[in-house]
């Protein structure tokens, strides 16, 4: 974080804090040119490191919550959470869920309740700079089954476990 967002700090839930390059190289194994447009996150790092080894998980060891990127996806969505830290006052509770197209980023006061939502149509304004929730228009909103769709893939992406993390 350069200043985008008004922010020096990787706390925030933008693009430019989330977003980390990662680059794969197995010569035999992935293929160059491989599909780099992928949802990924940090937690298939695991299930990937485990799969190309050729080791599992012990038995009775809890699922992983990613999946092998050596296997074809079945993600549509990503999901980040922080929660407030007191030594970072400057940042509140927020989770976030991501699709190619669109991010719906939900902020939380300390007892749980949304206290602010915004919505970002990525492929309009991939810099995030417009929050079409909060633009005053009501015009350019998304519908509120949208919304409510999103929200609950918020509550559900924030409670799962193993397999059903992957959405």
């Amino acid at each position: 974080m350069w200043g985008d967002h008004g922010r020096t700090e990787k706390f925030v839930p933008y693009e430019p804090s989330i977003r980390v390059p990662l680059l794969l190289r197995w010569p035999g194994h992935v293929l160059a040119g491989t599909d780099a447009t992928r949802l990924v996150l940090y937690l298939d790092l695991l299930p990937t490191v485990l799969q190309a080894s050729g080791v599992g998980l012990p038995p009775g060891a809890p699922a992983l919550d990613g999946e092998s990127l050596l296997q074809p996806s079945h993600r549509t969505a990503l999901y980040a959470e922080y929660y407030k830290d007191p030594s970072n006052d400057k940042t509140p509770t927020w989770r976030m869920v991501r699709t190619a197209a669109v991010k719906c980023v939900q902020t939380y006061e300390a007892l749980g309740s949304v206290t602010f939502r915004e919505y970002y149509r990525l492929t309009e304004a991939p810099l995030e700079m417009t929050n079409v929730l909060g633009d005053r228009d009501p015009a350019n909103d998304p519908s509120t089954s949208e919304l409510h769709q999103l929200a609950t893939q918020v509550s559900l992406f924030a409670g799962c476990a193993g397999g059903t993390c992957v959405r």
